[in-house]
């Protein structure tokens, strides 16, 4: 059978990889990360959370289902009893904890490394193929799931003959930063979690300790962990008008509830979750109702003749129209940086397209023109001109 695309999801050794001729830049990891599975006796702490212990021994707890672990540390030696090793960390802050029902006890190397390249020809790569990184963090599931997820929506476009080959190139342009951002942090954890100077160790803890004692920064490092800080304001195929809320290149947040019309309330994200993109219309307070409803209708009416689009949602923080509009509030207005009108276009990987304060219905043209024809864009991109730093993650 022949096909006429290929997306090697084939790990550290992928075969893929190494046909295509596509090389593999970084550096090993030089100590082992040894794994295993375990429950733990008379635990009394929550299982909802992630637990690093700091030491001699370095240990990483890890909620799986069952109320089990799966534990990570640094070992004494090569040949030492990884349990006693893990368990000799856990004694310092779980004393009466112990683990029972161990599970393949595994020593194993780890990489930071990335392909030069995602992409050669019809053929791709995603996740350990294209990026490697410290468990430490726990990074490399979610930035795998992450590069598949950009790639499946723009696949499905070109191969069904609706976007141009050139929009392919986005992949690499997104993600390929995403894994440079994540593998450096992942770099910068392992040397935290691994010093062994007294003063060093003490100014870890001290920065630590008041990244917890502080709302905002422990905000910031919860959305960091989550990788819900990747942007891609920098990308060739988004751009729109800057704003404060939330601009192009950016994940629609999960926070913000809305009352569509005719239907219950939600979550704004919940109404973008499609496999083609979704038109969000959102209007602060003071917009006139009649005004909506003519921009409304010319949207669906443009939307309707398009393969890109799927759904719009009409939102008003107030509305004096006799038409069925939803109702956004007004802090969630603010929040999303809605003065007047608003239009966004969200793609299906849940990030922002287009966001456009003025001209709506010519900047969407422009957009599907970007998204389906393979327009370059190289100004007017919204947001930051980079992605965020390592100290991010």
């Amino acid at each position: 059978m022949n096909a006429r695309w290929a997306v090697g999801c084939d790990g550290l050794h992928s075969p893929t990889r190494e046909l295509s001729g596509i090389g593999f830049e970084g550096h090993d990891i030089l100590k082992p990360w040894p794994v295993f599975d375990a429950t733990l006796e008379n635990w009394t702490d929550t299982y909802e959370a992630t637990f690093v212990y700091f030491g001699a021994h370095p240990t990483i707890f890890t909620a799986i289902p069952g109320h089990r672990w799966r534990v990570y540390l640094r070992p004494s030696s090569d040949e030492s009893d990884l349990v006693e090793d893990a368990s000799a960390a856990l004694r310092v802050y779980a004393p009466t904890a112990s683990f029972v029902d161990v599970d393949n006890p595994t020593r194993f190397h780890c990489h930071t490394k990335i392909a030069t390249s995602y992409r050669s020809g019809a053929v791709f790569l995603a996740g350990d193929a294209a990026h490697l990184c410290s468990p430490a963090q726990g990074h490399g599931m979610n930035c795998g799931l992450q590069d598949a997820f950009n790639l499946a929506w723009k696949l499905a476009l070109v191969h069904n003959g609706d976007a141009d080959p050139a929009m392919l190139d986005s992949y690499e342009a997104e993600r390929r930063p995403a894994a440079g951002l994540v593998a450096r942090s992942g770099d910068e954890f392992e040397h935290s979690l691994t010093m062994t100077d007294p003063a060093d160790c003490l100014a870890r803890d001290q920065a630590i300790a008041a990244m917890i004692a502080d709302p905002k920064a422990r905000q910031h490092e919860i959305v960091a962990e989550t990788e819900l800080n990747v942007d891609y304001s920098s990308s060739p195929i988004v751009f729109g008008d800057r704003n404060d809320g939330i601009t192009a290149g950016y994940r629609i947040p999960d926070t913000i509830f809305v009352q569509p019309s005719g239907k219950l309330p939600c979550r704004l994200v919940e109404l973008t979750q499609r496999p083609y993109h979704t038109l969000l219309l959102l209007a602060g307070p003071g917009v006139l109702g009649s005004v909506l409803v003519d921009l409304d209708e010319a949207l669906q009416k443009f939307a309707a003749d398009s393969p890109l689009f799927e759904a719009l949602f009409t939102l008003a923080a107030q509305s004096n129209s006799p038409a069925p509009i939803g109702q956004l509030g007004s802090i969630e207005a603010n929040l999303l940086g809605v003065k007047a009108i608003t239009l966004l276009a969200v793609r299906p990987d849940g990030y922002v397209g287009l966001r456009s304060d003025k001209n709506h219905l010519q900047a969407l043209k422009r957009y599907r023109t970007v998204i389906l024809e393979g327009t370059r864009e190289t100004s007017s991109v919204a947001g930051n001109s980079t992605l965020p730093g390592p100290e991010s993650l």
